[in-house]
């Protein structure tokens, strides 16, 4: 597992910026819809009880929902209006259900968003309130400086969907404390290298960042901020790379993991 130096402590995390991103807004593109069907595919077919922990605005919660009971748990107020299934407001870190309150839970998308030390702790919590299994999701060997952008306000670096840590299947099997692995599976689909682009330049002292739409700073909570003339340049190079060097790719897309409870 890695992180960006620079934005990846513990004490700099802050999860008050989901209440101010505009990405519950985005629909599902075709690859997160890859990452969509996967994970539901791994749902067990027993239990009937179904905790989304980290749910946000409920894509994935209330498709899991037609077939189950299932409540969502997220710190943002503003997911959790959109979710339209039960839902509690609460920390991953802290998880307001007693012990072995569901017979699974997941958690799609989420432990990026956290610091190695509060990962850890929401393994921990997701493994306590576990009947039976777990269900997670993360990004596949993400390269997160070759995410970083800069906030055109404060100045500050951020990863662009603020992420903060990588991950890559090798780290899934001893990721929750008292749980098997009992399946992983990964999408199909790449990435180019090209995306290091930034990266590379950066190395070299130039001022490279990329850019995509709806980052938000979680220094100053700037969002839906333009890309500079130097990010719509960098964003074309990395296209053109792309199409012209299809043996420059590496494997991305998404990580699903299925545990059982050991005890």
């Amino acid at each position: 597992m890695t992180t960006p130096p620079g934005v990846g402590g513990a004490r700099e995390y802050d999860s008050t910026i989901f209440e101010h991103s505009a990405r519950w807004d985005l629909s599902i593109d075709p690859k997160q819809e890859e990452r969509a069907s996967l994970s539901l595919s791994l749902v067990p077919a027993t239990g009937s009880t179904v905790l989304d922990a980290g749910c946000g605005n409920g894509v994935l919660t209330r498709r899991i929902a037609s077939q189950r009971w299932v409540v969502g748990c997220d710190t943002s107020r503003k997911g959790l209006r959109d979710l339209g299934l039960p839902g509690v407001c609460g920390s991953l870190t802290h998880l307001p259900f007693k012990e072995r309150s569901f017979d699974l839970v997941t958690a799609f998308e989420v432990l990026e968003h956290l610091p190695l030390e509060l990962g850890q702790k929401a393994c921990a919590e997701i493994a306590r309130v576990s009947r039976q299994h777990i269900l997670i999701s993360v990004p596949n060997g993400e390269d997160l400086q070759a995410r970083l952008t800069r906030c055109p306000a404060c100045h500050s670096p951020f990863h662009v969907y603020n992420h903060l840590r990588a991950f890559d299947s090798g780290d899934m099997a001893q990721l929750v404390p008292g749980a098997r692995l009992k399946h992983i599976a990964q999408t199909s689909h790449t990435h180019s290298v090209a995306e290091r682009l930034p990266v590379w330049l950066r190395t070299m002292g130039l001022d490279c960042y990329t850019w995509a739409p709806n980052a938000t700073c979680p220094r100053c909570r700037r969002t839906n901020f333009s890309p500079t003339r130097a990010q719509v340049w960098m964003l074309r190079t990395i296209k053109l790379l792309a199409r012209t060097t299809p043996r420059w790719r590496v494997a991305a897309g998404w990580i699903v993991a299925l545990y059982e409870r050991a005890t």
